[in-house]
């Protein structure tokens, strides 16, 4: 009897963290005000695209805004017609999912590499972040680039470290998905700094076990298959939208806006106020997106370099 309850009294705490990581997630999600600059905007494009039904193109007060990839807007706008909410409430009901699915991503990726006890950890620490529950309670488009990447890179996981090359076609898919969120800055900056460890592991692996790694043609080929449906996703809306757009308007979400803020030129036409400073959004994102992984990496090596140590004393 008491290994019985010794054993849900281990289950329970999962249960109430569970409950406790949801609770945070919707927390004063839907009872303030609209925060500005973004949220207003945000707001008004999804209404739009709401009313015109025109999801290639969209609109803020009249005017084509191409400033951000449609993801986020499409999603909200597809809420509001499966639920009835308007756009600031269908919105914010993107973000709560999203949220959800990007946790349930971390705890897949953190058991994948560590077990489950290193998952729940995970889990507990990210979804209990001020920076990041405050991202899913803001209403914009930064809400689906995370969890467009964070699904590419467990896909990616699932792929390298299982074996499960089925998985990399998946991967593509959210890292077009990822694409039409941000740009070229989701797969260069974001998804790709934790691709080029998870491929380096992946070769690793197939060195260290070679019976149980695929044929390298199958290798290869998965690859070509994912990259085919990466390109499909991000072609899904780019290319109607280059058959629509006008050339400014191509230039102005091209240029402008997807190669631009990829090398920082960008900051002298979008309004940010950061003109003469090259690269700054690399350096913004690279200032979050690569500190832990550099630090799990810093930590690894020294675990290594001790463990290497500690046999070669014992022989």
């Amino acid at each position: 009897m008491s290994t019985t309850q010794t054993g849900d009294q281990n289950q329970s705490w999962k249960f109430i963290l569970l409950l406790a990581i949801v609770a945070v997630v919707f927390s004063g999600l839907f009872d303030h005000d609209v925060w500005t600059p973004d949220e207003p905007r945000v707001a008004a494009i999804i209404h739009s695209m709401y009313l015109t039904g025109d999801y290639i193109i969209p609109q803020f007060a009249g005017i084509s805004f191409v400033e951000k990839p449609p993801v986020f807007f499409i999603v909200s706008t597809l809420f509001m017609h499966a639920t009835g909410l308007d756009a600031i409430m269908a919105g914010r009901l993107a973000l709560a999912l999203l949220c959800l699915g990007s946790l349930a991503a971390t705890y897949r990726i953190a058991y994948l590499f560590k077990g489950e006890n290193f998952a729940w950890v995970a889990l507990a620490v990210l979804g209990t972040l001020e920076g990041f529950v405050l991202n899913f309670h803001w209403l914009r488009v930064d809400a689906a680039l995370m969890f467009t990447t964070i699904a590419a890179i467990w896909a990616f996981s699932e792929a390298y470290l299982r074996q499960k090359l089925g998985f990399l076609v998946i991967a593509g898919a959210f890292t077009g998905l990822a694409f039409l969120s941000k740009g070229p800055v989701a797969i260069v900056l974001c998804i790709g700094l934790a691709w080029v460890p998870l491929i380096t592991r992946a070769i690793y692996l197939r060195k260290q076990f070679p019976e149980q790694a695929a044929p390298i043609g199958h290798f290869v080929l998965m690859h070509v298959v994912g990259i085919a449906a990466m390109c499909l996703v991000a072609a899904s809306w780019i290319y109607p939208f280059y058959k629509t757009a006008s050339p400014d308007l191509w230039k102005a979400w091209f240029w402008d806006n997807q190669v631009g803020r990829l090398t920082g030129s960008a900051t002298n036409t979008l309004g940010h106020n950061h003109a003469g400073k090259p690269f700054y959004y690399i350096n913004g994102i690279l200032e979050y997106g690569a500190l832990g992984p550099s630090i799990s990496a810093m930590a690894r090596t020294c675990h290594l370099q001790a463990s290497s140590t500690k046999a070669a004393y014992l022989d």
